[in-house]
């Protein structure tokens, strides 16, 4: 397109946009999408097949076309005119371009650990005997707290309703029992 002709494209974008902007006239804001979509689309194509995408690449020229639309609609009122109505829009695009990415980015990552569980690092069996020799040295009392919480998986509020003790006595009886195990483990050279 020839410097005339931007210039043509970009007054007639303005006196659109700030229709829509003040009258909420949405024919207004079809003819913008009009003048400017196929160029957002050239944009899109362009910026997410340099950054590698192949497979999507067309479900991404949608997505970031359509989300680009809905934040021009939402803050169209935002354009100062300091550039051209184009310029502000590929702005736009390029911020919900990254938004894109990194949503695609978190997903992709979060596929992968679902597909791919870490496993826990085993515990050796010395220190596995050495936690239940020190833990079967507990009183009685003491010991069921440990084997409820740490066996048996509940949370200290499931812990305070089965012993029927309140909250803060669960917490409070669990951290005197962990103090009472920390001098007896650090006595056994554990290999840790």
């Amino acid at each position: 397109m020839e410097e005339r002709d931007l210039e043509k494209v970009d007054a007639e974008s303005r006196r659109l946009l700030e229709r829509f902007v003040k009258e909420g006239h949405r024919p207004s804001f079809d003819e913008l999408y009009r003048l400017h979509a196929p160029a957002l689309r050239a944009f899109a194509r362009a910026h997410f097949a340099k950054l590698g995408f192949k497979s999507d690449l067309e479900e991404l020229v949608e997505e970031l076309s359509h989300e680009t639309w809905v934040v021009v609609a939402r803050r169209a009122w935002r354009f100062e005119g300091e550039s051209r109505f184009r310029t502000w829009l590929v702005g736009v695009a390029k911020n919900v371009a990254k938004k894109i990415f990194e949503r695609r980015k978190r997903r992709s990552h979060a596929e992968l650990d679902e597909a791919m569980p870490v496993p826990e690092p085993a515990t050796p069996p010395a220190v596995t005997a050495a936690v239940r020799e020190a833990i079967d040295a507990l009183p009685a009392e003491d010991r069921e707290l440990v084997d409820l919480r740490y066996r048996g998986g509940l949370t200290f509020e499931e812990l305070a309703a089965k012993v029927g003790k309140p909250l803060g006595s669960i917490r409070r009886l669990l951290k005197r029992v962990e103090e009472k195990l920390r001098p007896i483990l650090e006595r056994k050279d554990l290999g840790t």
